[in-house]
């Protein structure tokens, strides 16, 4: 195995978990907003 292939697949995975990581956060925040957008709604 080449070191060059090693380092390329470590910056893939860093870059597909810093996208996951995002994407996660985003959706959590947006049911956070939704949920509140409801509790305001129903009260």
């Amino acid at each position: 195995m080449q070191p060059g292939n090693l380092v390329e697949d470590q910056a893939r995975m860093s870059c597909f978990i810093r996208v996951y990581i995002k994407e996660s956060l985003a959706k959590n925040m947006f049911n956070l907003v939704i949920l509140k957008n409801n509790n305001t709604l129903t009260y």
